[in-house]
């Protein structure tokens, strides 16, 4: 029963502290949504070519609920693919933190942001190119199919709210998102204290040659947990520098849960994380390789 609870006092205290960048964020959208004026400049400044540029760079700011922002503003159409996902994989949780507290590590720490840096702006560009080229196939098959009927286009209302008004907005969004946090942060607490943090430390140190392709997995799981086990398994050298790379680049933690439960497309959701595994397994194996 004490761990029971131990749980769950961390998973409402990590869900508490995600409550203003929900509130603002939401309280952000909100405004987007009621102004025509607003959205149609934010929309020039977010669809630009640079967004996964700037994704990056403020991904790797060490707070994981920019993560949470990229995902929202991309399930509600505000950037585009490739800018969530620069977020995601520049964003690196807690171990800028771990490595910080440690003067020895500082090279690493160094070459850990430039090297999620580039590899975000890189994986960012490349996934916008290839959603861009399937997009455009649909679109030439869709056309094909109504060759021979009338199109009608319908456009949206951004502006429309259903009549709810801002405070109820923001607080059935937010509470919707942060039930689910708590919920999803608690199941996987629950799992990590079932299998124990030793069992799976010692499991990735025995898999040195095939970490890239576990840790990217193992990254995915929403819990700060994952990114501590991870780096204290770097610092006494039983994970290279690859593996970090590949795990701490899929671990968006709450990102990831508000993508797959936000996003209509789930079809280009699992597309997306697919994209990112590989992505960073890929990248994790030529680290191993050539540090």
């Amino acid at each position: 029963m004490e761990i029971v609870l131990h749980i769950l006092t961390h998973a409402f205290e990590d869900t508490i502290k995600m409550i203003p960048l929900i509130v603002l964020t939401y309280i952000i959208l909100d405004i987007y949504e009621r102004n025509s004026d607003i959205n149609t400049k934010i929309n020039l400044i977010l669809n630009s070519k640079t967004g996964p540029i700037f994704g990056a760079l403020i991904g790797c700011i060490p707070q994981c609920g920019f993560a949470f922002l990229a995902a929202t503003l991309f399930t509600n159409n505000l950037v585009s693919a490739g800018t969530m996902v620069a977020v995601f994989i520049a964003t690196s949780d807690e171990a800028l933190p771990m490595l910080l507290a440690n003067p020895s590590e500082y090279k690493s720490l160094l070459l850990l942001i430039v090297t999620k840096i580039i590899f975000a702006i890189i994986a960012g560009y490349t996934l916008d190119f290839i959603l861009s080229l399937t997009k455009k196939k649909q679109e030439v098959e869709e056309i094909e199919e109504d060759d021979d009927e009338e199109l009608e286009l319908t456009i949206s209302d951004p502006t429309c709210n259903c009549g709810n008004s801002m405070l109820e907005n923001v607080v059935r969004r937010s509470l919707r998102v942060l039930i689910f946090v708590f919920v999803i942060t608690a199941l996987f607490s629950f799992v990590i204290e079932g299998i124990g943090e030793d069992t799976i430390s010692t499991f990735l140190e025995s898999t040195y040659v095939i970490q890239p392709f576990i840790t990217a997995a193992f990254g995915f799981i929403p819990n700060c947990a994952v990114s501590i086990i991870m780096t204290e398994l770097f610092l006494v050298h039983g994970l290279s520098f690859g593996a970090l790379i590949a795990g701490l680049s899929v671990n968006a933690g709450i990102g990831s849960l508000v993508l797959i439960k936000e996003h209509k497309d789930k079809k280009e959701t699992y597309f997306i994380l697919g994209f990112m595994y590989t992505a960073s397994v890929i990248v994790g194996l030529i680290l191993t390789a050539i540090l």
